[in-house]
């Protein structure tokens, strides 16, 4: 006797079997920083044997509009920095413990709670910048007492 399972059936148990082998976890809601910008980030494990990948995308929080040429600092006592010229900051690290903390000129950065890494983890990252809504202060000039020019 054979039993016979439906195709919409046979698409969830695929579907199932695929995440649970891939090891696929998610972190859905953003995590606020200290200064009010956010993060969200989400984990796909596999038995690779190859470095820990981070990916991370940095936007305007609230316009949700991509912020070119932005900057991640990883483990930020360590002055290991990544730029982008486009929209997506793609690095390997070491597994282990890490922090990451994102930042651009004119917004307030958001730096991430301490995560850990193992090979085969892809880690990707999305970063919401607050607006920096502060006035930038100008230095104040003192004139030269000896020839009066600033």
């Amino acid at each position: 006797m054979h039993t016979k399972i439906n195709k919409p059936t046979l698409f969830v148990l695929l579907l199932s079997i695929f995440y649970s082998a891939c090891g696929v976890s998610k972190q859905d809601s953003l995590i606020k920083s200290q200064n009010g910008s956010s993060y969200s980030y989400r984990t796909v494990k596999t038995s690779s044997q190859n470095l820990p990948v981070i990916s991370a995308t940095v936007f305007e929080q609230g316009t949700n509009f991509p912020l070119v040429v932005s900057h991640l600092n990883l483990d930020v006592d360590k002055n290991k920095t990544f730029g982008t010229d486009s929209t997506k900051i793609v690095f390997t690290v070491q597994p282990g413990t890490h922090t990451l903390d994102a930042w651009w000129m004119g917004y307030l950065h958001c730096e991430t709670k301490t995560f850990n890494t193992s090979t085969g983890d892809t880690l990707h990252f999305k970063f919401y910048l607050k607006p920096d809504t502060k006035p930038l202060t100008q230095p104040i000039v003192q004139p030269n007492k000896k020839t009066g020019n600033n």
